[in-house]
C-alpha cells in the first residue's frame, strides 16, 4: 500500500494506521505512523537498514481533537442509526 492510499483509509474511516516496508525497500517506500485525520504522525529515514520508530500517542493532542472528539463519536451514531430516527 502506498503511503498515500494508507493516510486516505486512516482519515476516512477515523483510523490510526502504520504502514511497514522491509528493510531491504526502505528507500522506496518509508514506514511510517498516521493518524486518525489522515496525517503523518512520524516516518522512519529513507535508508536500507532495520529501524525502530516510537511515537507517543497523545489523544489530547490539539491536532487531533476534530478526529477524536467529533468525527468518532458521529460516525458510531451513524451506524446505531440514531441519527436517521424522527421525533414523533
Amino acid at each position: 500500500m502506498f503511503w498515500t492510499q494508507a493516510r486516505g483509509d486512516a482519515g476516512t474511516n477515523n483510523l490510526w494506521g502504520s504502514v511497514t516496508t522491509p528493510a531491504q525497500f526502505g528507500t522506496a517506500v518509508q514506514s511510517g505512523l498516521i493518524g486518525p485525520h489522515g496525517y503523518g504522525l512520524a516516518r522512519c529515514e529513507a535508508k536500507m537498514t532495520a529501524q525502530l520508530l516510537r511515537v507517543e500517542l497523545d489523544k489530547k493532542s490539539p491536532d487531533l481533537h476534530v478526529a477524536l472528539t467529533k468525527a468518532r463519536p458521529w460516525r458510531c451514531k451513524a451506524r446505531s442509526r440514531d441519527i436517521y430516527k424522527t421525533d414523533p
